[in-house]
């Protein structure tokens, strides 16, 4: 008589397993569920816009750093920088430049450059000599009311200067109150800044500026009318 073999029949050990398996399932969807939940959250809580401006803001210029990143040297109001050996050794003329077109003016001839390179000139020794009253005068009084003249400042070791013509825009065109807008990029370097003047730039390294400068030949006025700091494109 044959023996049936019944194939159906199932160990034990695997008849649990096949119990445990839609809970496992189960367990699985509730995870990944949670998961995405818990995702969809943390993305509405993000701040994307200061999150890309954080990556993707461009970078400062060398030596642009914030004041407290930055060591000043010491403070003294009394000294003469003309007496100074090591500043009186750097390069303290200006260079002037236009386009592909620049020339060092060791003759004092500032004018030769017109009236705006004069100014900037004036107000370039007045920094150097630490003359806080000289600057008022070379300003319009539009930039006067809305910016803080340094009331006192020590004498400043400008050295390596540059004035870099910009750009030249006329006002009011054939009118009587006609003013010639130019802009100029100065540059120069502070040896021992000790943060008095420019308190935004370390000691040796520059952070260049546009000045704006308003020529009124009918009134015979040159001023100084803004000064906004160049910050570099990301590379």
């Amino acid at each position: 008589m044959g023996v049936r073999v019944n194939n159906n029949h199932v160990p034990h050990g695997e008849k649990n397993k096949r119990k445990h398996i839609p809970a496992l399932r189960l367990i699985i969807i509730i995870a990944a569920a949670a998961l995405a939940l818990g995702a969809l959250i943390l993305a509405n809580s993000i701040d994307f816009d200061k999150l890309f401006a954080k990556l993707f803001t461009p970078k400062p210029l060398a030596g642009d750093s914030t004041p407290q990143n930055i060591e000043f040297a010491p403070i003294d109001y009394d000294e003469n920088i003309f007496e100074n050996e090591a500043y009186m050794a750097q390069n303290r003329l200006i260079r002037y430049t236009d386009g592909p077109l620049s020339t060092i003016i060791a003759d004092g001839n500032y004018a030769l450059y017109g009236d705006a390179v004069v100014l900037l000139h004036n107000y370039l020794e007045a920094v150097i000599a630490g003359d806080a009253k000289a600057l008022p005068e070379l300003f319009t009084d539009d930039y006067k009311k809305n910016n803080k003249l340094p009331a006192k400042f020590t004498m400043q070791k400008i050295y390596d200067i540059e004035i870099e013509f910009y750009s030249q825009n006329i006002i009011n065109k054939g009118k009587i109150n006609e003013v010639t807008a130019c802009e100029y990029i100065i540059r120069y370097n502070i040896m021992e800044n000790n943060g008095t003047f420019r308190s935004d730039v370390g000691s040796g390294a520059a952070v260049p500026e546009i000045f704006e400068v308003l020529i009124d030949y009918s009134r015979d006025l040159t001023q100084i009318n803004s000064i906004t700091k160049i910050k570099r494109a990301a590379s």
